[in-house]
């Protein structure tokens, strides 16, 4: 019997974090869902962890490489998806317990959308959070397509997606260094397909010392994204004042990260 949902994930090196994500999907109010967790060649111990959910759930299916880039690693993740329906969830990120449910319930709702992300809050290093109650207007369905022009209004965790959709595009471009999720955004959108945010927080961003490509990359993860954005205002025609938002989101791309992280505050669109 296929599942409603394939929830997928890839990780290289996550041991300090895996599990927690692995637990926040086993987890869900709703249950109806496979679990691909692709690990591209982990040298801690990812692998055994995994094994160990792998054996103790028909549920979760762990595919193992040598390490072959997050880009494909993320293909090979969508391919092995047998749902009509995906869902993302990064290796050091949370999903609130009804996320699932309430996403799924959402694209029953709205046939017009291809994709249906939520808002999210950021934890520093934690591996608990108290998530807040979900209120009936904070799963007003908001449009950003043509958001997507000014910055990426899509927190990668927080996917939910018609898989077609995301195949008809091409998938991830596995030839990026970075900003895979971004860029899928830019081609969905550009394709004249409608994309959907609400206002629960219904995933959680770990900030941690070890993230990988930003922390370690922050001036070309900046100019990356800020790329795509360009790419993205002249696809979608969006004019002068996107041009003028992609010098503002320079200037602040470059300030400190511990600066950007208390200006921001708990709360991470």
């Amino acid at each position: 019997m296929r599942p409603a949902i394939s929830v997928y994930m890839t990780v290289k090196n996550g041991g300090r974090w895996v599990r927690f994500a692995v637990e926040s999907i086993q987890n869900q109010t709703f249950q109806e869902w496979e679990f691909i967790i692709v690990d591209d060649g982990s040298t801690d111990d990812t692998p055994w962890i995994l094994n160990e959910f792998e054996k103790n759930d028909s549920r979760i299916r762990v595919v193992l490489t040598e390490g072959i880039g997050r880009g494909a690693a993320l293909n090979l993740a969508l391919s092995q998806c047998q749902a009509d329906y995906v869902a993302n969830l990064d290796a050091d990120d949370l999903s609130h317990p009804q996320r699932l449910e309430l996403q799924y319930e959402k694209a029953q709702e709205n046939p017009h959308y291809v994709l249906f992300c939520s808002r999210s809050l950021t934890i520093h290093n934690e591996t608990d959070i108290l998530w807040p109650r979900v209120s009936k207007s904070q799963l007003f369905m908001e449009d950003v397509t043509n958001k997507i022009p000014y910055f990426n209004p899509i927190n990668h965790s927080s996917v939910f997606a018609r898989r077609e959709a995301l195949l008809s595009v091409g998938g991830y471009d596995q030839n990026l260094m970075g900003q895979f999720d971004y860029d899928l955004w830019v081609r969905l959108a550009e394709a004249g397909h409608r994309l959907g945010r609400f206002d629960a927080a219904l995933v959680a961003k770990r900030w941690h010392e070890a993230q990988s490509f930003e922390a370690k990359n922050h001036v070309r993860y900046v100019l990356s994204s800020l790329g795509i954005q360009a790419r993205a205002i002249r696809a979608l025609r969006a004019g002068l004042g996107a041009w003028a938002f992609l010098g503002g989101r320079l200037a602040w791309g470059l300030l400190p990260r511990q600066l950007r992280v208390r200006v921001r505050g708990w709360q991470d669109d």
